[in-house]
């Protein structure tokens, strides 16, 4: 991700130029149709187009519901699938960890079937939430400018467990075939705010 704070303009609503992210699927046309893109989307459908896949469209639905960073970062945790209609796909059961903000689809059982891999029963899920701010936040104790010019974002470690228990290596089938040297046993860490030391300071939910 690049971010050109120059071009940050106070209500304005064109952010065109101010983020610029490098994903997975490719924003402009003539470097999504070179990696295949169109391909994919003939061939498995809207889950690999740009604005058309469960991830943007739940994005879409629900970007209004961010009030402050309290809400943003739900929004980025978000993973409910086994009820979200956006979460649905064309698999046994009818629904993918992986079609959500935060992916887990540690989640997904592993005798599902599923239309390609990405969908299935694999270690593989959103890994932390990073997020920051233009604006001063009270919450975080910041009064005379915002996280983004203090240089300064809330992080959290791990898979999402907002909506679901946490990860842990111990309880999962990924446990003996799946290298974890180092790695705590559970996921589940509080949020703290990163401001490029090693004194992390916890965030006040």
């Amino acid at each position: 991700m690049v971010v050109d704070y120059k071009q940050f303009v106070t209500g304005s609503a064109n952010m065109t130029k101010l983020l610029h992210i490098v994903e997975q699927i490719p924003y402009f046309p003539i470097i999504f149709n070179k990696s295949g893109g169109n391909e994919n989307v003939r061939k498995y459908g809207d889950w690999f187009s740009y604005n058309g896949s469960p991830r943007a469209r739940i994005f879409k639905r629900d970007n209004t519901k961010v009030t402050d960073l309290k809400s943003m970062m739900s929004l980025m945790r978000y993973n409910d699938f086994t009820h979200d209609p956006l979460s649905r796909c064309n698999c046994t059961p009818p629904y993918s960890g992986e079609n959500s903000i935060s992916a887990r689809c540690d989640l997904n059982p592993a005798n599902g079937t599923y239309p390609f891999g990405a969908l299935g029963h694999r270690s593989h899920g959103g890994t932390d939430m990073k997020v920051t701010t233009l604006y001063s936040i009270s919450l975080i104790q910041l009064t005379n400018s915002a996280m983004f010019k203090a240089m300064q974002f809330v992080a959290i470690s791990g898979p999402t467990y907002d909506q679901f228990a946490p990860f842990q290596w111990s309880t999962s089938d990924f446990k003996d075939n799946t290298p974890h040297m180092g790695h705590p046993d559970m996921f589940k860490f509080d949020p703290v705010v990163f401001d490029g030391t090693t004194d992390f300071k916890p965030f006040q939910r």
